[in-house]
C-alpha cells in the first residue's frame, strides 16, 4: 500500500503545471511588495484596517461592524460585506506591513492564475491549458491589481472558482458552487448587478454541455439559492447603509441626464423633431451604449489604461499588444473547434460591461467591468495555442513558438520597466507615499521623545496609514485605537493627527515638531525663530512640496538634497532604512 507521502508525490506529480504557475504566479505578485507600489492609496487603507481589526477584534475600526451582519461596511461611502474575512487570517498572526498585507491579496491573484488555467484545461484541452495559464501569469492586469489592495480581483476569483466548481461537479457537489458564488456577491459591491445573470450562464452551461441535462434538481436549487440570495440583498437595501449606493446607478430620470438633455434642446434650432431625437431616454441610450462597448477599446485595454491613479500605470495598458492579435485569433479559432466554449465566454462577456454602462460617474472598466480580464485571457490563450499549431513541420512549429516567446519577453520586459522603475517616481501619490514617510519620520521623532503634531485636510487617513505602517494597531491597542477614531482625536504614541492649523500651545513648545499639509496656508506659523528650522517632503516625480516640517530636529542635521533625485530601489524600502539614508532620501532641505 502506498505511504501518505507517497501519495502526496504522486498527486505533486500529476498537478506539476499547476503548482509551477500558482508558484511562479505568486512569486511575480509579491517580490519586491515592499518597494513597488510605495504604499496603500486610502481605499486600500480603509480595506488592510478594517480588514487587520476583523482579524483581531471580529469587528472594523471603529468597533460597530461585524462581517456577520453581511452589511457593507461604511466609510466615506459602502464598501464589500466580506473582502476583510477572506484576507483576514494572515493578519491576525503577523505584524503589519506591506508584505504580510499584499501576500494574501497576491496568492488569490496567483489562485486565479491556477484557476484559469483548469477551466481551459476543461474547455480546450492541456496544451490550451499550460498556455492559458503563462498568459494569466504575465498578464498586465492580473500583476498590477494583484500587488494591490483592492477588493474586485477578490470576486473576480470567485466568479472564476465558480466556474471551475459547475465544470466538474456532479450530483450533489453542483451546490459547492454556491459558497464561491456567496464569497463572489459579498466580496465587491461593484459587480453585485451581474451576479444572477453570470450564475444563470454557467448552470445552464454546464447542466446542457457538460452533464448533458442531467442532475436538473441540483441546478434548480443552485439556481435558487442565488435568488434567494439576490432577494435577501434586495430586501436589506431599505435597513443598510448600501441603498446609499443606489443613486450610483444611472437612469433616465437622472439629473445628468436631464441636464443634458435641456442642454441640448437650448442649442438646437427650433423644431418638431426635437422632442423625437432628444429627450431622456435617447441621451440615457447613448449614455449606455458609449460606455457599454468603451470596454472593447483598444486604447483603454491595450494602450494607456484607465485615467484614474489608483488603478493604472497611465503608459501601458492591462494586456501586451500581441495580445490584440491573439484575442482576435483566438475567437476564430473557439469559434470553428469548440463552439459551446465561445458560447459561454461571449455571453459572460456580454455581461461583463453592465456594472460600468449602468454607473453614472465615467466608467472605471479596470475594476466595474473586471469580469471580462480573465475571459480574455481565455481568449487569449487559445488563440496563442490555435497558431502554433497551424505548422506541420516540427521545426516551423518551434521557430514560431520562439518567435512568439521572444516578441512576448520584449513586452514584459517593458511592462516591467515600466511598472518596477518608472512607475514609482512618476505617480507616487497614487499610492499616498508622503503617509509612509510621515509615518516613518514620526517613528524617528518618538525615539528622541518628540511630540509631533500632523495637520491635513483628512487627518483620519494619516492617522490610518500610520498605526498601519508603524504596526501601532496590535492586540494591546485595539480598545484604544478604536476609541480614539470614534471621538475624532486621532492620536497615538506622542503623535496627534489634526485638522485646521496649529494652536499658540503647539507654537511655543520647542519639544514640538510640527507637520502641515502645503493643500493650505496657516499664516501663524513663522512666528517663533526656531520655527524657521524647516524641510519638506515633496512630490518624487517633481518635487512640489506636500507638506512642511518645522522644527525638524530629526532630519535637519544631515545633508539633506534640495529635490529628490538618484533613487535606488531598495530606497523605497523605508521602514528599513537608518535614520541618515532615510532623511537624505526623502526629507527636502527648504534652503
Amino acid at each position: 500500500m502506498k505511504t501518505k507521502f507517497q501519495k502526496l508525490l504522486t498527486i505533486l506529480r500529476s498537478n506539476y503545471l499547476l503548482i509551477l504557475i500558482i508558484g511562479f504566479s505568486l512569486f511575480i505578485r509579491v517580490i519586491f511588495i515592499n518597494q513597488v507600489p510605495l504604499g496603500l492609496s486610502y481605499d486600500e487603507l480603509t480595506f488592510v484596517d478594517n480588514a487587520k481589526a476583523v482579524a483581531l477584534t471580529g469587528k472594523d475600526l471603529t468597533g460597530t461592524w461585524s462581517p456577520l451582519s453581511l452589511q457593507p461596511i461604511y466609510a466615506l461611502f459602502p464598501l464589500s460585506e466580506l473582502s476583510y474575512v477572506v484576507v483576514a487570517p494572515l493578519l491576525a498572526i503577523v505584524h503589519s506591513s506591506l508584505f504580510a498585507t499584499k501576500f494574501t491579496y497576491g496568492l488569490y491573484s496567483a489562485l486565479l492564475s491556477g484557476v484559469l488555467y483548469l477551466i481551459a484545461k476543461k474547455l480546450f484541452g492541456k496544451k490550451e491549458a499550460l498556455i492559458v495559464g503563462l498568459v494569466a501569469t504575465f498578464n498586465p492586469w492580473s500583476i498590477f491589481l494583484g500587488r494591490t489592495a483592492f477588493d474586485s480581483p477578490l470576486a473576480i476569483f470567485f466568479y472564476m472558482l465558480a466556474l471551475l466548481i459547475l465544470l466538474h461537479a456532479k450530483s450533489w457537489k453542483i451546490l459547492i458552487a454556491f459558497i464561491a458564488l456567496f464569497f463572489t456577491f459579498y466580496t465587491y459591491i461593484g459587480t453585485k448587478i451581474i451576479f444572477l445573470p453570470y450564475a444563470l450562464i454557467i448552470s445552464v452551461f454546464s447542466w446542457y454541455f457538460i452533464n448533458n441535462k442531467k442532475y436538473t434538481k441540483y441546478y434548480l436549487v443552485l439556481i435558487g439559492l442565488c435568488f434567494s440570495l439576490f432577494l435577501f440583498f434586495i430586501v436589506s437595501l431599505n435597513s443598510g447603509n448600501v441603498g446609499h449606493r443606489l443613486t450610483e446607478i444611472n437612469s433616465p430620470s437622472n439629473k445628468t441626464i436631464l441636464n443634458t438633455v435641456i442642454n441640448e434642446r437650448n442649442k438646437t434650432i427650433l423644431s418638431p423633431l426635437n422632442r423625437l431625437f432628444s429627450n431622456k431616454y435617447i441621451v440615457y441610450g447613448k449614455d449606455f451604449t458609449g460606455k457599454y462597448f468603451g470596454v472593447f477599446s483598444p486604447q483603454y485595454q491595450f494602450i494607456t489604461g484607465d485615467s484614474d491613479e489608483h488603478l493604472s500605470l497611465w503608459f501601458h495598458g492591462y494586456f501586451y499588444y500581441l495580445d490584440f492579435f491573439f484575442l482576435l485569433v483566438g475567437l476564430y479559432a473557439l469559434a470553428i473547434n469548440k463552439k459551446s466554449s465561445i458560447l459561454l465566454l461571449l455571453s459572460l462577456i456580454a455581461i461583463a460591461p453592465l456594472p460600468a454602462a449602468l454607473h453614472v460617474d465615467p466608467p472605471t472598466y479596470v475594476t466595474r467591468a473586471s469580469l471580462i480580464y480573465p475571459l480574455f485571457i481565455l481568449i487569449i490563450g487559445a488563440g496563442i495555442s490555435f497558431l502554433i499549431s497551424i505548422p506541420k513541420k516540427k521545426s516551423m512549429r518551434n521557430l514560431l513558438i520562439g518567435v512568439i516567446m521572444f516578441c512576448y519577453a520584449v513586452l514584459i520586459i517593458n511592462f516591467f520597466v515600466t511598472y518596477f522603475l518608472r512607475y514609482p517616481i512618476y505617480n507616487s501619490e497614487a499610492n499616498n507615499f508622503s503617509a509612509r514617510i510621515i509615518s516613518k519620520y514620526v517613528t524617528l521623532a518618538n525615539e528622541e521623545h518628540k511630540k509631533v503634531y500632523v495637520y491635513d485636510n483628512e487627518p483620519h487617513a494619516l492617522f490610518r496609514a500610520y498605526i498601519f505602517y508603524t504596526n501601532a494597531y496590535n492586540r494591546q491597542t485595539t480598545a484604544k485605537v478604536t476609541e480614539d477614531f470614534n471621538n475624532s482625536d486621532y492620536a497615538l504614541n506622542n503623535v496627534k493627527f489634526l485638522s485646521g492649523c496649529p494652536k499658540q500651545e503647539e507654537l511655543k513648545s520647542n519639544q514640538n515638531i510640527l507637520i502641515t499639509s502645503n493643500n493650505f496656508s496657516c499664516n501663524n506659523i513663522p512666528a517663533p525663530k526656531d520655527l524657521r528650522i524647516r524641510t519638506r517632503i515633496t512630490q518624487l516625480s517633481d518635487g512640489a512640496t506636500l507638506y512642511y516640517i518645522y522644527r525638524d530636529y530629526v532630519c535637519n542635521p544631515y545633508d539633506l538634497k534640495q529635490f529628490p533625485n538618484n533613487f535606488h530601489f531598495t530606497d523605497f524600502n523605508i521602514e528599513k532604512l537608518s535614520r541618515e539614508n532615510f532623511c537624505e532620501k526623502f526629507i527636502i532641505t527648504d534652503q
